[in-house]
């Protein structure tokens, strides 16, 4: 008597059901078992779950309780084999014909029934109920399938696009800002948000002291995962288009550094330290250029010809090409085989060491809204630089120069003035000193 175990049709989960069947008696006899599982995970040739160590491993990085699944299936499948030979035995040992009503009402009673909780994080879910329903399983899938390529953007100019780190990174905040929402309140299901959803979310959010722009990024991306969702056919809940359930932003209270600073930081002798010599390197190349992060971190000498920089920005796929400051040619060919791989929230740690070696001490008062409440804050300038404030500095100092609005866009590759100007920052005095060239002034 052989057991088999055979994968269903895919579910909406992504998921596909586990049928059984076993010929005895001259007849077949299936039914299922109640579990699923990723067809991934599934090795059909075996017909029990995968062994590969290595793709349980990747799996963990988005799902974090998918171990204590896999357990639970591989129980759920050794409970069936063990009832089927428990009930052939007996009607072998009693001289009775099997009969497939009573086989199927024995599994039912003794192995599907029973022991449906997953272990895991969270206590709430049975192996029939996980599925897209549930916002967090249905981000957790997104993601998973992201970050691998198969899930593309869907609307806009972007549309059949690969997501960026950047964007596959925000999803994975938004997961675990879900999962902790849900165990101090309850589980998120698609059809069951509503406004009081979103005052909980943004109350829990307040509650961990997250900054206005924190918590409204996570509900912009909430908005988004909801309408994808929506689009698949999986529910078909309208409060993400209620203009209620808006998006918080508050003003950026970001800085740029003047062309005194970046000499301050440029003149430093850092030939003791080169992993912070190697960070201002790639910082001054970034305020040269005025690129993000994901692409100023990444320039090299072979991106030069005849002294022209060209790239292609990896957020927006835009082919950009900039003349190449004197500045920017030395530091490029101080680092002819490019720049070491540095993490961007390393970057940003030594950033701030970088500023405050530099002398970048002057006081910045910033208004703050964490919590839901709003402050004023005094902080030393080295304080609040970061990766981004290279494109910033960079996009001001063009502006603050004369260079046209137009051509320092096609650089940026901000696609309209409005948000391109909310990048600039110029101080009241800068800005008049600028004016005083205008005829009308003078």
């Amino acid at each position: 008597m052989k057991h088999r175990f055979i994968l269903g049709d895919l579910s909406r989960s992504g998921e596909a059901p586990i049928k059984y069947e076993v010929h005895f008696g001259g007849g077949r006899f299936s039914c299922g078992t109640g579990v699923n599982i990723h067809p991934e995970l599934w090795d059909s040739t075996n017909m029990q779950i995968t062994k590969d160590k290595p793709l349980i491993k990747e799996y963990k990085k988005v799902i974090s309780d998918i171990g204590y699944k896999i357990e639970h299936v591989e129980k759920r499948l050794q409970d069936i084999r063990n009832e089927v030979n428990s009930y052939i035995g007996f009607c072998l040992q009693n001289g009775s014909k099997p009969n497939a009503s009573d086989l199927k009402q024995r599994i039912i009673e003794n192995v599907t029934s029973k022991d449906k909780i997953i272990r895991g994080e969270k206590q709430r879910k049975t192996i029939n109920t996980t599925s897209a329903n549930y916002v967090v399983d249905y981000l957790e899938k997104f993601i998973y399938l992201a970050e691998r390529g198969k899930k593309t953007i869907s609307v806009g100019k972007l549309k059949g696009k690969i997501f960026n780190e950047g964007t596959i990174k925000n999803y994975k905040g938004l997961l675990a800002v879900l999962k902790d929402f849900q165990t101090l309140k309850y589980d998120l299901i698609w059809d069951q948000i509503s406004m009081q959803t979103y005052n909980d979310l943004i109350n829990y959010c307040n509650s961990k002291n997250f900054s206005q722009n924190y918590t409204g990024r996570h509900i912009k991306q909430l908005k988004s995962i909801g309408r994808e969702a929506k689009d698949e056919g999986l529910h078909e809940n309208r409060i993400f288009e209620d203009r209620r359930f808006a998006t918080l932003t508050a003003p950026s209270e970001n800085i740029y550094l003047t062309s005194a600073d970046l000499e301050q930081i440029s003149s430093l002798n850092l030939l003791s330290n080169k992993s912070l010599q190697d960070i201002r390197d790639i910082f001054l190349v970034g305020c040269y250029t005025a690129q993000r992060w994901s692409d100023y971190s990444k320039i090299h000498l072979g991106q030069i010809e005849n002294g022209i920089l060209t790239l292609i920005q990896k957020k927006t796929g835009s082919r950009v090409k900039i003349p190449v400051k004197s500045e920017l040619d030395v530091i490029l060919r101080r680092h002819p085989s490019g720049f070491p791989r540095i993490a961007e929230q390393t970057f940003n740690e030594k950033l701030k060491i970088l500023g405050k070696l530099a002398g970048l001490n002057s006081i910045q008062e910033i208004i703050k809204i964490k919590g839901g409440i709003a402050c004023k804050v005094e902080c030393k300038k080295f304080e609040l630089i970061t990766s981004h404030t290279a494109r910033r500095t960079g996009a001001t100092l063009m502006v603050l120069g004369r260079i046209p609005t137009a051509a320092i866009m096609k650089l940026t590759g901000h696609k309209s003035e409005s948000s391109f100007w909310k990048y600039i920052k110029s101080s009241d005095e800068e800005n008049a000193i600028m004016l005083q060239d205008y005829d009308y002034f003078k």
